[in-house]
């Protein structure tokens, strides 16, 4: 179980972006609309290892796809996902109450059939990349086709080679899936390692030419205890929600769990959540020694103090706010 306040060491990698280095085997709703981006991570304070990954694609990005047809139409044209890649979180790692930040993953990419695409902070070092907004856009025509042309997205399995050997068990799981197969990998695997430096690369020049969500937000709140988050004063909650109504209970087992937030609709609302995330942001980024030993944005209204997580909504998650493509 990790506690808010329990954050010496977690803070120091606050997001995996596993993502620089990552290596190891194994309902529905379109479009939210769309203004920021993401250390070896240490998940909950237990490093974990990411081997590197040489890039397998040009410097220029891109520029040249290979020659031969694509096997796996990526954009059909069709409101549904088509394409994700994801290093998978472990939540039961994460503070108690934050995990909504990386329930979908320490660092994901995903693309509809629109060719739209939705990319989070994880892809870059970064050590506020889990509370960076997640970000939208539509991949070029030579971004699909690299996509197509680069990845065996109709078969997955045929790169999905890593030999999860001893030794691998502290690595990252990484997943890349297509409609219909997928490749997961803890270990080492030519094959996967090579189709892993293309998404990579891709991830990374996407997020730097997307832009914010800024519709609905998923928010969880908990209490504020003891520990080097009382040094500082609180946020003032911004409302126009009540602060008690994005209270997440506690799971039994003492850990975080996915799919357990507050979907905020409003617009109002969620303009206001948005508008205190980048404050906090903000003021962690002027003041970093400040914030050492502890995560979460302290909050507080009429009393009552409290730790709030937050991300933005994405299309195509279900109730509990979690993807399952």
């Amino acid at each position: 179980m990790r506690d808010a306040n329990d954050e010496g060491e977690h803070v120091k990698g606050l997001v995996p972006s596993l993502v620089l280095a990552a290596i190891g085997c194994g309902g529905t709703q379109p479009g939210t609309g769309g203004t920021d981006t993401g250390a070896p991570i240490e998940d909950g304070g237990a490093a974990l290892d990411v081997p590197m990954v040489d890039s397998a694609l040009d410097a220029g990005g891109h520029e040249e796809a290979p020659d031969g047809p694509a096997p796996y139409v990526l954009c059909d044209g069709t409101p549904r996902l088509r394409f994700r890649a994801l290093i998978e979180p472990d939540v039961s790692q994460e503070i108690v109450g934050s995990g909504v930040r990386v329930e979908n993953g320490y660092a994901f990419l995903m693309v509809d059939g629109t060719c739209a695409f939705w990319v989070n902070g994880g892809w870059v070092e970064d050590a506020l990349a889990r509370d960076r907004p997640i970000r939208t856009g539509q991949l070029s025509a030579m971004q699909a086709l690299t996509l197509e042309r680069q990845l065996p997205l109709g078969d997955l399995g045929t790169v999905a080679d890593c030999d999860g050997a001893p030794g691998s068990v502290h690595l990252a799981v990484l997943a890349i899936r297509g409609e219909g197969s997928v490749a997961r990998c803890r270990g080492s695997g030519a094959k996967f390692h090579a189709a892993w430096a293309t998404v990579q690369m891709l991830a990374a020049e996407l997020a730097g030419q997307a832009v914010p969500l800024d519709k609905a937000m998923r928010i969880a709140a908990v209490a504020s205890g003891d520990g080097a988050a009382e040094k500082v004063p609180p946020y003032e909650w911004p409302g126009p929600l009540a602060l008690e109504t994005v209270f997440v209970a506690r799971h039994p087992s003492g850990m975080d769990v996915a799919g357990v937030s507050h979907l905020v609709t409003d617009a109002a609302a969620a303009s206001a959540m948005r508008a205190l995330r980048d404050r906090y942001l903000a003021d962690r980024s002027a003041s970093p020694g400040f914030y050492v030993g502890w995560d979460g944005l302290r909050v507080g209204s009429a009393g009552t103090n409290a730790l709030v997580f937050m991300r933005d909504a994405l299309p195509y998650e279900d109730a509990r706010g979690l993807i399952t493509f």
